[in-house]
């Protein structure tokens, strides 16, 4: 390996580099090779400059000193840090009375000029005065705060308050606080000191915001891309959604937009045609409405998520109809049987037929989103029979002039409970449909399966990848 240049080692160990705040740097594999391969890594500072450390009741993973022989090696490259407590509890404390937890959090601070990526899963009640208000962070581009604890709101809030006013390169911003004590002046507190004009991403669950404030928000963000947010019910629609006569916010750049509904004023009240990506977490959202968005909007979606607690959610046939030429990918969840309906638009001209008949011909119905690829069915409330996306699957295996399925992860929960005593007779056999598929015509095609059943507090996991 003596003629591999240090140059070209470089270049190729960066790629290996994981962005992914969570993932574990691959910088230990580099020094096991050879003794010029370790000290190319060992003179490499980025390869030691994304530290992932998970802490719980047994230790640290990785351990400490390890931790901080990787602090050590990346010199004065900015680090992307993720420090995770697994645990509720703090760890056993150390010969110097302080928990491992603690020990952690007094490594890295003084590295805090250093930091471009932050994420804290934490308990901020006991930690929250490691964050000293003289901090400054001049490379820090992204933070997500996110509690292990229901409580502590109000310290989470002052971190919070901390990390946004002293970051003056904050782009994206992830904050998930529990509000049962935080305080509204706490939230106006971060509201204010937030980068709006800088942000580009923004998960932002600290409180339900109305319509007029989610409209606000909007405009005063003008380089979003992705955004993610919990809207309550404007219980004074008149006063609030358009106070200050602001109109349809038209939002050119966002991209992504995740919304937990409890009504859909907000759906009228912007257009974005920039949006590739809509999530909607639901209860009482109609088609006409999401519809009417769409089209106002005039965008392009390739992914659609939707999320209903509605007994009978709305008929999704004029949603698919509009969103047909460009969606990929697909994400369905919902409680009731009547919500199978959701997806039996997507069964194409040939239906998979559970009696044992290889196709039965459905010549009148439409083809819908051709280029799909991808779908995450999630079913809480099963009954034991079927489920349509059975049929979505089996007809969408080999079709002439659609795009095949290449991955479908389905999550059926069956809370049907038999009498004490009597056995569960489900209606459905899993096995038998995924028997069937593996009989069907292999081509080569790459697809990846995967069936979760929850039954009777037993789970069952069936997969298939060809």
């Amino acid at each position: 390996m003596t003629i591999f240049p240090t140059r070209l080692f470089r270049k190729s160990s960066s790629i290996c580099l994981n962005p992914e705040p969570r993932a574990y740097p691959p910088s230990p594999i580099f020094t096991g090779v050879c003794k010029r391969w370790t000290q190319a890594a060992l003179s490499f500072p980025l390869l030691w400059s994304t530290i992932h450390v998970e802490c719980g009741i047994s230790g640290c993973t990785p351990p400490l000193p390890v931790v901080e022989k990787w602090l050590k090696r990346s010199g004065s490259t900015p680090i992307s840090l993720s420090i995770i407590f697994t645990s509720r509890n703090p760890g056993i404390p150390e010969e110097d009375g302080r928990s491992e937890e603690e020990q952690a959090l007094a490594l890295v601070i003084p590295y805090h000029r250093q930091w471009r990526s932050l994420t804290l899963e934490i308990d901020f009640s006991r930690y929250y005065l490691a964050f000293h208000p003289w901090m400054h962070f001049p490379q820090l581009e992204s933070i997500s705060l996110k509690p292990v604890t229901v409580w502590g709101g109000p310290h989470q809030a002052a971190v919070a308050v901390n990390l946004l006013s002293h970051s003056p390169r904050l782009s994206t911003v992830h904050l998930m606080i529990e509000t049962y004590d935080l305080a509204d002046a706490q939230r106006g507190q971060i509201e204010a000191v937030m980068p709006w004009a800088r942000l580009t991403c923004l998960r932002f669950h600290c409180a339900r915001l109305t319509t007029y404030r989610t409209k606000k928000l909007l405009e005063g963000s003008p380089n979003l891309r992705s955004l993610d947010i919990r809207l309550r019910y404007d219980d004074q629609p008149g006063l609030d959604i358009d106070p200050l006569g602001l109109g349809i916010i038209c939002h050119q750049y966002l991209e992504v937009i995740c919304l937990d509904l409890e009504e859909h004023t907000i759906l009228a009240q912007i257009t974005l045609p920039g949006l590739r990506h809509l999530s909607l977490n639901t209860l009482t959202v109609e088609t006409a409405t999401i519809v009417e968005f769409i089209r106002r909007s005039g965008c392009s979606l390739t992914m659609l998520a939707y999320s209903t607690r509605r007994p009978f959610p709305p008929n999704f046939l004029e949603i698919f109809q509009i969103v047909s030429p460009s969606l990929r990918q697909l994400e369905i969840s919902h409680l009731w049987k009547a919500g199978e309906g959701l997806v039996e638009p997507l069964i194409l001209d040939h239906a998979f037929n559970p009696e044992g008949n290889d196709m039965e011909a459905h010549p009148e119905r439409q083809i819908l989103c051709p280029h799909l690829h991808t779908i995450k069915y999630k079913y809480d409330g099963h009954n034991g029979e079927r489920p349509r996306v059975m049929d979505v699957l089996g007809s969408r295996w080999d079709p002439l002039g659609v795009t095949k399925l290449r991955s479908v992860e389905m999550d059926i929960i069956d809370k049907v409970r038999p009498f004490r005593g009597e056995p569960y007779l489900p209606k459905w056999d899993p096995e038998e449909d995924f028997n069937r598929l593996q009989r069907l015509p292999q081509d080569g095609f790459k697809r990846n399966i995967r069936l979760n059943l929850r039954v009777a507090g037993t789970e069952r996991l069936y997969s298939l990848s060809t």
